[in-house]
């Protein structure tokens, strides 16, 4: 955040920034379980139960993106981002009722997918460390919308999709040493939202379709973790931004922002 005087004007309560960012993130869905009826008709007495299917994933998201917000009374800051993301997902499936248990493993690359988000950040404290060292406690709270779509069933016979809702907070606590502004903190994000996973190439009598076809919702999942980051500060109306993220989430990023 770029809290000095703007670049043209410096006598506002309240101006506009924009910054540039690239962020490559790697977290996991864990194992997600369904019990779904089944009716199996191959049997002499046919009789229904409940046979257990789940999914799990490690995804990898590289990300680039504008955001475009303002800054009020040098407190708060409240923008729009909006971006294009390479994501791999790699999926595993148990399906018991395929063969009495059933597993499989897809990796899905798909590029370039648009993706959107709101969020917000205020300065909770400012005071001296040492009575000498400036220093500022922050929070920031990040929504983004994610969609994926990868079709090869024409080629190899899958196909994936998956709608993603994603909440991050940070708490951080950044020094002002002049031109650079190291800052460490904590971060959770929850992702909660849809997926649709098609497989042609397995045999699967016991499928209505001939193949896997499974379509749920992505339960809340959460992923904890430390950040750590410094900013270079020119001129207090430009910043360039370097952060790593570690925990149940890895990542590292980058971005440049301007304060008008």
């Amino acid at each position: 955040m770029v809290w000095g005087e703007g670049l043209f004007f410096d006598d506002w309560d309240s101006s506009v920034f924009m910054a540039v960012e690239w962020d490559k993130q790697r977290n996991t869905l864990p194992n997600q379980q369904r019990m779904p009826m089944w009716d199996d008709s191959s049997t002499s007495n046919e009789e229904v139960r409940h046979y257990e299917q789940y999914r799990r994933s490690d995804n990898e998201l590289t990300c680039s993106n504008i955001k475009v917000g303002t800054v009020i009374k040098n407190l708060w800051s409240i923008y729009l981002l909006y971006g294009i993301c390479d994501s791999t997902i790699d999926l595993t499936y148990y399906d018991k009722t395929v063969a009495w248990g059933f597993s499989v493993d897809s990796t899905f690359q798909s590029d370039g997918d648009p993706f959107y988000g709101v969020g917000l950040s205020f300065i909770m404290h400012e005071g001296n460390l040492w009575n000498t060292l400036p220093v500022k406690a922050g929070i920031d709270i990040k929504y983004r919308r994610f969609d994926f779509e990868v079709d090869t069933m024409d080629t190899n016979g899958t196909f994936y999709a998956a709608t993603l809702d994603e909440i991050q907070m940070a708490l951080l606590l950044s020094a002002d040493t002049g031109f650079i502004q190291p800052y460490i903190g904590a971060r959770i994000s929850s992702t909660t939202g849809k997926e649709h996973y098609m497989n042609q190439n397995i045999p699967a009598p016991f499928y209505d379709k001939g193949y896997i076809d499974y379509e749920d919702d992505i339960t809340w999942s959460k992923n904890m973790g430390y950040v750590i980051g410094a900013a270079y500060v020119v001129k207090e109306a430009v910043s360039i931004n370097v952060e790593l993220r570690f925990g149940d989430e890895e990542a590292m990023g980058c971005s440049a922002s301007v304060r008008f």
